[in-house]
């Protein structure tokens, strides 16, 4: 069955590989994004989530400044850190405004989340770690997990 996707990040890479297979396989896709660009086939560009039409189905939260994309100045992390936490914030209130909420979220993370480590095994139950990409990914983490309070599976 066709799901309407709305899809954050959807011009990265990870976003692009991820939005044409969805094409592939018949479902329609929304991408917000920054750049305005033509819609085609199954697809459509957004610059604001009050564009998207309210029947969607899912939402893959991928969008955030380039990790590799400069030198992490504390300018830099701040920006990387707000790209995350406000826009996925921004997504939890605009799905808590639908009439009919998506029916599930999938938010991005890294491994970062587990720090950096030459001995450790991590596994999805393993503490967090320290540090800046550890405690980003976190605090992304429990942004996006705001939106179980809706009865949204995160």
């Amino acid at each position: 069955m066709a799901m309407h996707i709305l899809i954050t990040g959807g011009t990265g890479l990870i976003g692009t590989a991820t939005r044409e297979l969805l094409l592939e396989q018949g479902h329609r896709v929304t991408v917000l994004t920054r750049r305005a660009r033509q819609n085609e086939r199954q697809l459509s560009f957004i610059k604001k989530l009050s564009d998207s039409e309210p029947d969607v189905d899912a939402v893959i939260n991928l969008a955030g400044a380039g990790l590799a994309d400069r030198r992490w100045s504390a300018r830099y992390k701040r920006e990387i850190t707000a790209s995350r936490l406000q826009l996925t914030q921004q997504l939890v209130e605009w799905m808590s405004a639908l009439e009919v909420a998506p029916k599930r979220l999938i938010s991005a993370s890294a491994i970062g989340y587990y720090g950096a480590s030459e001995t450790s095994q991590f596994t999805e139950s393993s503490a967090g770690g320290e540090g800046f990409s550890a405690e980003l990914c976190q605090a992304w983490e429990v942004a996006a997990r705001e939106a179980a309070a809706l009865g949204i599976p995160v």
